[in-house]
């Protein structure tokens, strides 16, 4: 009875582990173009002259995902640290499946 619920405790640790593996990953490449885009959104408003209209759409749209950056960043924060909890707590039940199953 204790096996299986560790069975099945350990297959849906896995599960998660893979989720978490492959949301890092995601978060990672956005983070990445969004250094990029920054980059380049900095760049464009040092050349830019600030009286022309195409100077202000590009102003705007770089504000806009700048916004949307934050809220990915913080966003992939809060699941990394749920992916933490939640890999503790497996290892935690991992360490007692392997003291009861001996």
């Amino acid at each position: 009875q204790v096996s299986r619920v560790c069975d099945q405790v350990s297959r849906v640790c896995d599960q998660v582990s893979k989720v978490c593996d492959q949301v890092s990953r995601v978060c990672d490449q956005v983070s990445s173009v969004c250094d990029q885009v920054s980059r380049v959104c900095d760049q464009v408003s040092r050349v830019c002259d600030q009286d022309s209209r195409m100077c202000d759409q590009v102003s705007r749209v770089c504000d806009q995902v700048n916004r949307v950056c934050d809220q990915v960043s913080r966003v992939c924060d809060q699941v990394s640290r749920v992916c933490d909890q939640v890999s503790r707590v497996c290892d935690q039940v991992s360490k007692v499946c392997d003291q009861v199953s001996r």
